[in-house]
């Protein structure tokens, strides 16, 4: 259901952010921006689109 909202809002034009750890859910979310930690404070961020 939430999901479902969530494509509803990006119909309307509407950017939402989600963090997630659920696999079924980030199968479904097009577009993702992942965070990497590499270490003493540090992450590498990618922007990956499927």
């Amino acid at each position: 259901m939430a999901v479902s909202v969530l494509e509803q809002l990006q119909a309307t034009g509407r950017r939402v952010g989600v963090i997630s750890h659920v696999d079924e859910l980030k199968e479904r979310i097009a577009v993702k921006v992942e965070v990497t930690p590499v270490g003493r404070g540090r992450s590498t961020v990618q922007v990956v689109t499927a």
